[in-house]
C-alpha cells in the first residue's frame, strides 16, 4: 500500500468521518481526500514532478498532512523540517535534499526565505491569512485552489516502495534468521 493508498482507502469507506481534527475545526477524510488531491495537482501545475523534494517547515497543523500526502502522491518527497530549526540548519537540508518548494508559515517566513534564498529553492508558499504574507509569496490556500479536485488521469503518478517484511518469530536467533531470509526473498 501506498501513503496516497491510506486516503482513498478512507474516502472510499468511510468519507464522512472525522480525519483530522484540530482546535475547534474537523476534517473529514472526503474533505482530506480533496484538498489531498487538489495540492498534488497544483504542484504538478507548479512543475513538481516525481522525485522532486518539497520542503515542509510547519507545526502540527492540517495543511502539514496536506501537504505531505499531496506530495507523496504524485511521487515528489515530502522533506519535514523541525520548525525550530534555524536558517542555516536549514540551507544545509534542503540544500542537501535539493528541495524544490517550501511551504511554512508567517511566523518561520523569514527564516524559510532567507535559506530558500541560499539553496535556490523555486517557490516558498505560506500558511496563513493574505494579510500576513508579503505579497511575493503565494498563501496555502491560493496555491490549492489552483488544483483540481480530481486526480488526473495517465500513467500512474507513483508506485509503491518497497518495504521490508515483518517476520513473526519470538525467539530473537529465529527472528533474525527469518528476517534475513525474509529481505532476501521478499518471503515469510
Amino acid at each position: 500500500m501506498v501513503l496516497y493508498d491510506v486516503i482513498v482507502r478512507g474516502k472510499t469507506e468511510y468519507p464522512d468521518r472525522t480525519a483530522i481534527l484540530y482546535r475547534d475545526t474537523a476534517l473529514t477524510y472526503g474533505q482530506l481526500h480533496d484538498a489531498v488531491n487538489r495540492f498534488g495537482n497544483a504542484l504538478m501545475g507548479a512543475g513538481i514532478k516525481r522525485g522532486d523534494r518539497v520542503g515542509i517547515l510547519l507545526p502540527n497543523l492540517p495543511p502539514f498532512t496536506i501537504t505531505y500526502y499531496g506530495a507523496t502522491s504524485i511521487g515528489a518527497v515530502a522533506v519535514p523540517a523541525n520548525p525550530l530549526l534555524k536558517a542555516p540548519e536549514l540551507v544545509h537540508i534542503w540544500g542537501d535534499a535539493d528541495v524544490k518548494l517550501v511551504v511554512t508559515i508567517p511566523q518561520l517566513l523569514n527564516g524559510a526565505m532567507e535559506a530558500a534564498a541560499k539553496v535556490g529553492v523555486e517557490r516558498v508558499l505560506c500558511v496563513g491569512p493574505r494579510d500576513a504574507v508579503p505579497a511575493e509569496v503565494a498563501t496555502f490556500d491560493e496555491f490549492l485552489a489552483t488544483g483540481q479536485r480530481d486526480r488526473r488521469t495517465g500513467p500512474r503518478l507513483h508506485r509503491p516502495m518497497p518495504t521490508i517484511p515483518r517476520c513473526s518469530s519470538t525467539h530473537p536467533a529465529r527472528r533474525a534468521s527469518r528476517r534475513a531470509r525474509c529481505f532476501r526473498t521478499r518471503t515469510c
